[in-house]
């Protein structure tokens, strides 16, 4: 008897068994980025100073010893960051490389620990974004310099572990997964109990004129090159005539603009850096700010106000005929437990009433 039906069988249900293999296995190589970085979402109420607005990040395959961070917020009329005024003095340090008599022609920069020939200062007026690095990834880091270019509905952060002018040396960001990078406060604007757009995004930007993570090495993390046209434009500025073909001058032109005022186009292939969005995640964030509740929290009478007569109902509640709360029960809640009504809630109203006369947790 012929065992080739049988070997067909066993070669059809061992390709069906690779088939799904490859239909099933997972696709972890393009999953898991170089970089993560995300704004975690938050509510806040209106008015609410100190609302905390957190960024995490997840490095998976390098060490991070610098980055710059740009932050914009989608609707300022919402929420801003925090800022502050600060008197800022940039002072700069320059070699000269090259001397005509006592006249230097040209210079770079240098520490100011290096051999330099000027010193230039800079003060001027900032504002700077409040940040909060406590515990975080960047924690001890020996350089963090925060500005807002809007005076609140954007922050940028620039961060490096080790500072050439101070001594010693901070830790980098080892490989880890979702630990806190910074964090930084806003305030919540009073907007209506009306309001329909409650919710504000806080966007990271990719622009890589902002944006960076580097190695130890100075190697950036995420940036590959693309090879792209450059087109520059020329207007002739002087014709020789009477034919006017040959041109005795040249002026370079804005190429938005590229049209009849092109004399000349000149398109070159240049390297330019991009971000590669295939290891680099930008999450962005949101704040929703909190609809009020349909009550006042403490206020059992529902009379508006909070004062003797709700402790008066909480302790007949509590101690007396054991009546009910209003509906809804919640505005007894006034110790934000979100649990039983107890003599703990009782504690915190005669404390509002009487003793410390601190806030209510809720309202």
């Amino acid at each position: 008897m012929s065992s080739r039906p049988m070997i067909m069988r066993v070669c059809t249900l061992s390709l069906l068994i690779v088939i799904s293999m490859i239909f099933l296995a997972p696709a972890e190589s393009q999953a898991v980025p170089d970089i993560r970085l995300s704004v975690g979402d938050t509510t806040g109420n209106p008015g609410q100073t100190n609302s905390v607005i957190t960024v995490y990040l997840t490095n998976t395959r390098h060490e991070i010893s610098a980055f710059e961070v740009w932050l914009q917020l989608s609707n300022p009329e919402i929420l801003e960051f925090q800022t502050d005024l600060d008197t800022v003095v940039d002072t700069t340090y320059w070699e000269c490389t090259g001397f005509i008599g006592d006249s230097c022609t040209d210079s770079i920069s240098a520490l100011e620990t290096d051999p330099w020939w000027k010193r230039h200062v800079d003060t001027v007026i900032a504002d700077v974004g409040n940040i909060d690095t406590v515990g975080s990834l960047i924690g001890g880091w020996q350089l963090a310099i925060t500005r807002s270019f809007s005076g609140g509905s954007d922050v940028k952060l620039i961060a490096a572990a080790d500072d050439p002018e101070i001594p010693g040396t901070a830790p980098n960001i080892p490989i880890q997964g979702g630990g806190v990078l910074f964090r930084l406060l806003g305030d919540v604007k009073n907007i209506p109990d009306t309001a329909t757009n409650r919710t504000v995004n806080i966007i990271p930007q990719p622009f890589l004129d902002n944006f960076s993570f580097s190695q130890p090495d100075g190697t950036s993390i995420g940036i590959i090159t693309e090879t792209v046209p450059d087109t520059n434009c020329f207007e002739c500025i002087s014709w020789v005539p009477p034919d006017s073909i040959v041109c005795l001058g040249w002026q370079k032109v804005n190429c938005d603009i590229c049209s009849p005022e092109c004399d000349s186009i000149n398109v070159k292939m240049i390297d330019h850096g991009v971000l590669d969005t295939s290891a680099v995640y930008l999450i962005t964030g949101a704040l929703t700010v909190n609809q009020p509740p349909p009550f006042i929290c403490g206020d059992l009478d529902d009379n508006g106000i909070i004062d003797i007569t709700d402790l008066s109902i909480l302790i007949d509640n509590q101690f007396l005929t054991l009546t009910p709360l209003m509906e809804p029960q919640e505005r007894g809640d006034v110790d934000c437990s979100g649990g039983t009504i107890d003599i703990t809630d009782l504690s915190v109203l005669i404390d509002n009433q009487f003793l410390s006369l601190a806030p209510l947790c809720c309202w």
